[in-house]
């Protein structure tokens, strides 16, 4: 039987310690298992430094007067950046997270990801902007921009929904798009995007990724397809089932693999997801766990086929 765990973290446990948990629990039910994990990202954030361990990268730490951490796939020339929790604060600036990036080029980044699991952050960018040259020779300006920009793609992946946001743009904002739009090729602006990445558009030439379009570049980043290709059975869930992972239920469906869900809060299934599991107190984990395969040992032992396994 060939497990894939694509858990995030249930309440009160680490990521690990779910994965560590459920594996023992899989592993006492049917010993001869091959399990697989793979890190999938969170809507909770901290996606990128979990991102970066499933790909084999390394985590490093920025560069003062904030030093903070990042992660750095060598093999593939790319960064992986969470925004930080505190640039969702009132009044928080994002000059913070432009040291992240101005860290990431120094490493020798040629692709960054920046992960975002909310929609929109306070100065909309500006402080961003202004830590990588912006704004030096005027208001207006962008030609003091870090030249290395222009050999680095930048992509922010929303791990949320982006349907609901502020669509305001501030001045500073607004004067910048009727001044470069045109002459940069951003002749059209999505204006259903949050500020900040429509400042990120302009600022950085990044591509948005939101919704399918997220998901189908964490598939291809992941390697999914040859993972799932191998699975007969996909344990899913943490907290609660994510837009995500729910997509990973639904081409698992395509493989021919099971798809399971243990939460820690009542959830809904959807396409593919066959079954969810409440598991309220993390303590039950295992148990819970040991149990349900199991049951799925017996049926497989009675050639059920794994579509048609009913709980």
């Amino acid at each position: 039987m060939d497990v894939l765990i694509a858990m995030e973290a249930l309440p009160s446990l680490t990521l690990n310690n779910t994965t560590e948990t459920v594996q023992r629990g899989i592993l006492a039910a049917c010993p001869n298992s091959r399990i697989r994990t793979v890190t999938i990202p969170s809507a909770g954030g901290g996606s990128a430094l979990a991102l970066t361990k499933g790909l084999g990268g390394e985590l490093l730490s920025s560069i003062a007067p904030e030093k903070q951490v990042f992660g750095y796939v060598d093999e593939l020339s790319l960064a992986l950046i969470d925004l930080p929790a505190d640039l969702f604060e009132p009044g928080a600036e994002s000059r913070s997270l432009g040291a992240l990036i101005t860290s990431a080029l120094d490493q020798g980044a040629q692709q960054i990801l920046l992960l975002a699991p909310k929609a929109n952050i306070p100065d909309c960018g500006f402080g961003l902007l202004s830590e990588l040259g912006a704004f030096q020779n005027g208001p207006e300006s962008l030609d003091g921009m870090d030249k290395r920009l222009q050999h680095c793609k930048v992509k922010l992946l929303y791990t949320c929904d982006v349907s609901d946001h502020s669509t305001d743009l501030p001045g500073w904002l607004s004067t910048l798009r009727d001044r470069f739009a045109t002459p940069f090729g951003f002749s059209a602006f999505d204006d259903s995007l949050p500020p900040f990445a429509q400042a990120l558009q302009l600022g950085l030439d990044a591509e948005i990724l939101t919704g399918e379009d997220a998901a189908a570049a964490l598939w291809s980043l992941l390697q999914l397809d040859e993972i799932l290709e191998r699975s007969d059975i996909v344990l899913l869930g943490g907290a609660e089932v994510s837009p995500f992972s729910r997509s990973i239920a639904r081409k698992a469906a395509d493989y021919g693999a099971l798809s399971l869900a243990i939460t820690g809060s009542p959830c809904q299934l959807s396409p593919g997801l066959c079954a969810a599991f409440l598991c309220p107190d993390a303590s039950l984990l295992q148990r819970l766990t040991e149990q349900l395969f199991r049951l799925i040992r017996a049926a497989e032992e009675q050639q059920h086929p794994w579509p048609d396994l009913v709980f």
